[in-house]
C-alpha cells in the first residue's frame, strides 16, 4: 500500500512540475523531439546546430504526421533516420533536413528547401508494389491554390523531385487496385472552372496526372473529403461541397484505370445526392461500405398541428457503375442526438413534434392510411433533469437508454397482448441509435 501511495505521489509531482508556472511549454515545443536517452543527445545536438544558424521548428499543420522531428527508416536498412522541419529567413524559407546516424554522431545527409508560409503536410508513401518509400511534402503557398505538393524519390537518401502539383485537398490510397498507392488531389471550383479530382500515379520515373473527374457543375466550397468503399468493396473518394441552399456529394471511383464521377447526371451535370442539411456519407450500418444519405419527403397531415423533420434519410450504397441500392431508412433527430432505423416498414409514416418543455422533448410517429387518417404508432422522448428516470417509465413509457445527462424513452400504443408488447419494445430498443460521428469525418478545416 505504501509503494502504491508513493507511486501516486510521484505522478502528482510530475503533473505539478509540468503545469505549474514556469513549466508551461509553447505549442511548437510540444511537437518537437522530446528529451530522449543519451543515444539521442547527439541527434539533438545536430538539430541545435540548424536552429543556432537561424532556423526554428515548423511543424506540418495537417495530416497524421505533425511532429517537427520524425523518426523513420527511409532507406530500409533497418535503422531509423530523422526528418526535421524548419522555417528560416532565407529566400526559400521552408527547410527539411534528413539526418542519419554514423556510429554515435548524427549528420545531415540531405536538405530540401521550398517556398511558402508553412508546411501543410508530409506523407511517406509507397508508390510501387515494393517497399520503397517516397516523400511527399505539402507547401502552403496561398494564391489561387491553397497548397502545392512535391513528391521525392529517396534513393541513397538523396531527394529527387519526381512530380509537383497544386491542390486544395488530397488523399492517398490504392485507387486502381494495383497494390500501389496513388495521390488523389482535389481542386476547388473557381469562377472559370468546375472542381476537379486528379489522379497522380508513379510510372517508374515521374509522378504525373493520368486521369481527372469533374465535380458537380455549380458546386461551391468543398466541406468533406473522405475515402470509403463502394458496394463491391472497391475504394472511392467522397467529396461533399456546398450547393445552392444545401450540400451535394460527388463520388469519384477508378474504373479501368480512369477516374469517373459515379453519381453525376450527364443531363443536369450535377450529382444525384443533394441534401439540405449537413449529412455526409458514412458507413451507417457497419458493413464496411460507405452509404450516401438521400432525403425522402414525408407526407403531412391536416390532423396534426405541428411537425418536426419532414423527411426520412434513405441511405444508399453505390457500386462502380453508379447503381445505388437502398441499405437503410432512418429518421434523424439532430437536436436530441438520435435516429431510428425505419427500414423494412412498408407503410407511410408521419412525424409530429408536440409542444413540450420542462426537460422533455418528444417526437411522435403515425401511420397514415390512404384515407389520410393517422394512427399513433410510436413516441420517442428525450428527458433531462433530476426526475428524468421516473418520467421515463410514466404510464406506457419504457426506457430505451441513458447517455450522460439524458434519458431516452419510448411509448407504444395500448395492447393487452403482453408478449407482443414486450417484443415491440425490444425491437424499438434495437432500432434506436445515438448519433455518432466518425473519428475521421473528412471535414475540411
Amino acid at each position: 500500500m505504501k509503494k502504491r501511495t508513493l507511486a501516486l505521489l510521484c505522478i502528482v509531482l510530475v503533473f505539478v512540475s509540468l503545469f505549474s508556472g514556469c513549466g508551461f511549454m509553447a505549442a511548437s515545443e510540444l511537437l518537437t523531439l522530446p528529451a530522449q536517452p543519451s543515444e539521442y543527445a547527439a541527434l539533438q545536438s545536430a538539430i541545435n546546430q540548424v536552429i543556432n544558424a537561424g532556423a526554428e521548428y515548423s511543424s506540418p499543420v495537417s495530416g497524421s504526421r505533425r511532429q517537427s522531428v520524425q523518426m523513420v527508416d527511409l532507406d530500409a536498412d533497418g535503422t531509423q533516420e530523422a526528418i526535421a522541419f524548419f522555417k528560416t529567413m532565407e529566400e526559400k524559407p521552408l527547410k527539411v533536413c534528413i539526418f542519419k546516424q554514423n556510429d554515435k554522431d548524427w549528420n545531415i545527409v540531405s536538405e530540401i528547401t521550398g517556398e511558402g508560409s508553412a508546411f501543410d503536410s508530409v506523407e511517406l508513401i509507397r508508390l510501387t508494389k515494393e517497399s520503397t518509400i517516397f516523400l511527399a511534402i505539402g507547401w502552403q503557398i496561398g494564391g489561387d491554390f491553397t497548397c502545392a505538393m512535391s513528391v521525392y524519390s529517396l534513393k541513397d537518401l538523396k531527394p529527387v523531385d519526381i512530380g509537383s502539383f497544386n491542390y486544395d485537398e488530397y488523399r492517398v490510397y490504392d485507387a486502381d487496385g494495383d497494390t500501389a498507392s496513388e495521390i488523389l488531389a482535389v481542386t476547388s471550383p473557381s469562377s472559370e472552372s468546375k472542381g476537379v479530382v486528379s489522379l497522380y500515379k508513379y510510372d517508374g520515373s515521374v509522378v504525373q496526372n493520368v486521369s481527372q473527374a469533374e465535380l458537380t457543375n455549380g458546386a461551391g466550397s468543398v466541406k468533406v473529403v473522405k475515402t470509403g468503399y463502394l458496394k463491391n468493396y472497391t475504394p472511392a473518394l467522397y467529396v461533399m461541397s456546398t450547393y445552392e441552399y444545401g450540400y451535394i456529394t460527388d463520388i469519384i471511383g477508378c474504373v479501368n484505370g480512369e477516374l469517373k464521377n459515379l453519381v453525376i447526371n450527364p443531363v443536369t451535370d450535377r450529382a444525384s445526392t443533394f441534401v439540405t442539411k449537413y449529412y455526409y456519407a458514412r458507413d451507417i450500418n457497419n458493413d464496411m461500405i460507405t452509404e450516401v444519405p438521400i432525403p425522402r419527403q414525408l407526407k403531412s397531415s391536416e390532423m396534426l398541428t405541428t411537425s418536426s423533420n419532414r423527411f426520412m434519410l434513405q441511405w444508399y450504397s453505390i457500386d462502380s457503375s453508379g447503381r445505388r441500392t437502398l441499405t437503410m431508412t432512418t429518421y434523424q433527430n439532430d437536436n436530441d442526438g438520435w435516429y431510428i432505423d425505419f427500414s423494412d416498414l412498408d407503410y407511410e409514416i408521419v412525424a409530429n413534434t408536440p409542444e413540450t418543455g420542462g426537460g422533455e422533448s418528444a417526437v411522435t410517429f403515425y401511420h397514415m392510411a390512404e384515407s389520410g387518417e393517422v394512427t399513433e404508432i410510436l413516441s420517442v422522448y428525450t428527458l433531462t433533469g433530476d426526475n428524468r428516470y421516473s418520467r421515463a417509465t410514466v404510464g406506457r413509457r419504457f426506457m430505451i437508454m441513458e447517455n450522460g445527462d439524458k434519458v431516452y424513452a419510448a411509448r407504444l400504443p395500448q395492447t393487452d397482448d403482453i408478449q407482443t408488447l414486450e417484443e415491440a419494445r425490444q425491437e424499438i430498443i434495437e432500432r434506436f441509435h445515438l448519433l455518432t460521428y466518425d473519428w475521421d469525418t473528412g471535414e475540411v478545416s
